[in-house]
């Protein structure tokens, strides 16, 4: 470790003095950019020399300068501090928050007598009626800026506009509401009867809602977002849905009159990427129309649709079966990744995992099931999925299960390394075996 080059507090205090440190703060140096002035400091602080050296502290006396409430009080009139808010005098210069802190600290409550100027702005007071707060919101410019933009504005702006949202007279102040980049959707259309009136003007009526919501008309889609967000008198509903849009109607019949073409549209358009639920409650109508032929019909069974999880195990007795094994939810999900219903599918063994029904905490661990419960499993298995029984993931899970029973039976396999060798050689063995056993029970069917 490198020595100090200051060991001794004489040579770190004349090395201060020398470099004029005696004339700056202890904050400056700490902060200091210089390495060597921050390492300076620092030793100071370790060997606690810092008391000692003569800084250039900038201190203020509140003690003595303000000992009691009338001295604080004169102080404080003095120099217009009842003109000041509160939060104003916290955060300004030194003497302003030493002498408002000091009126706060040790149990003091001199801050409550004094008559600070309030931070609150009296609306009310300051636009008793309708008629003075539009000729003042005229006088100041907000006819020229949008909603928005004032509700973010300073605290008289916005207590200005608050004033004019509990009265009820802010829909009806013309603000600007298309505004450079953005649409002021609340300001335009504050009501359902605006937004309805504006929709109908405009003819929305005469397009349909998903022209509306991608379209490249910014003020459409700004109209139909808003509209889309917003529900009628507390209820589930929301405006748009009591609009009446164009409806683009379909010939389904014609577009798919067979099976064939009907399954060529389907993956053409890439509805083979799509769960069935995606289409039924599609926007486009167009595919709506698509699904709606193919249930009609009865073809969306044999579609190769991407199916949710859910809907794949609902839809195979085989997979409900291996869900009702005795097995953790892992390992029912590595059964389950094995089956065709899951063939070429990208759903993680996690995915699978948190679709099953969640099971009691049991001890699903080998001592339940034992050698015998394994053996039922796989020849069950081989049975009723066969291309599960030989998937390596599967067997890898069962041999797994035989080395955790065998362990169970030999529990100083973990500390002598000649045990752990001979219980993993009979698990081996007894895997084989069981293989065998399988097969001699499927050949007597």
């Amino acid at each position: 470790m490198e020595a100090s080059p200051w060991p001794t507090y004489k040579s770190w205090h004349e090395y201060g003095i020398e470099n004029d440190y005696d004339k700056r703060n202890p904050k400056s140096l700490e902060r200091s950019p210089e390495r060597l002035e921050k390492a300076w400091y620092k030793r100071g602080n370790r060997k606690i020399w810092l008391k000692n050296f003569p800084f250039a502290r900038e201190c203020i006396d509140a003690d003595g300068l303000w000992s009691d409430y009338p001295k604080w009080e004169r102080f404080g009139y003095a120099s217009g501090y009842d003109k000041r808010t509160v939060n104003s005098l916290a955060h300004g210069n030194k003497i302003e928050k030493s002498w408002y802190w000091r009126g706060t600290g040790k149990g003091r409550t001199w801050h409550r007598k004094f008559p600070f100027k309030k931070a609150f702005v009296d609306a009310d007071g300051l636009w008793p009626c309708r008629r003075q707060w539009l000729a003042y919101g005229k006088k100041t410019g907000y006819d020229k800026t949008n909603y928005t933009s004032v509700s973010r504005g300073t605290k008289l702006d916005r207590a200005w506009l608050g004033r004019g949202v509990r009265m009820n007279w802010a829909s009806k102040f013309p603000f600007v509401w298309e505004w450079k980049k953005y649409v002021d959707a609340k300001g335009a259309w504050p009501t359902c009867n605006k937004w309805w009136k504006f929709g109908k003007e405009k003819g929305y009526d005469k397009m349909s809602a998903n022209d509306l919501k991608k379209g490249d008309d910014k003020v459409g889609k700004s109209w139909y977002i808003y509209g889309s967000n917003n529900n009628v008198c507390g209820t589930r509903k929301t405006w748009t849905q009591n609009f009446p849009f164009a409806r683009k109607k379909v010939n389904a019949e014609e577009l798919w009159p067979n099976r064939k073409i009907w399954v060529e549209y389907g993956n053409e358009r890439g509805n083979d990427k799509l769960n069935p639920t995606m289409l039924k409650n599609s926007e486009s109508d167009v595919q709506r129309s698509w699904y709606n032929r193919g249930r009609m019909e009865k073809w969306l069974r044999d579609f190769p649709f991407e199916r949710r999880v859910y809907e794949i195990i609902a839809r195979s007795p085989k997979l409900k079966y291996i869900s009702k094994l005795p097995l953790s939810t892992a390992e029912q999900a590595i059964f389950m990744r094995a089956t065709k219903e899951f063939e070429g599918r990208d759903y993680s063994v996690s995915d699978i995992q948190e679709k099953l029904p969640s099971k009691p905490r049991l001890n699903l661990g080998p001592l339940n099931l034992g050698r015998n419960g394994i053996y039922d499993i796989m020849v069950d298995l081989a049975r009723k999925a066969p291309e599960v029984y030989t998937n390596p993931d599967v067997r890898l899970v069962i041999m797994n299960r035989l080395n955790r029973y065998y362990y169970a039976l030999h529990p100083d396999a973990k500390h002598n390394p000649a045990v752990e060798e001979y219980v993993i050689q009979q698990a081996e063995k007894d895997f084989a075996r069981l293989i065998s056993n399988v097969k001699t029970e499927l050949a007597k069917q």
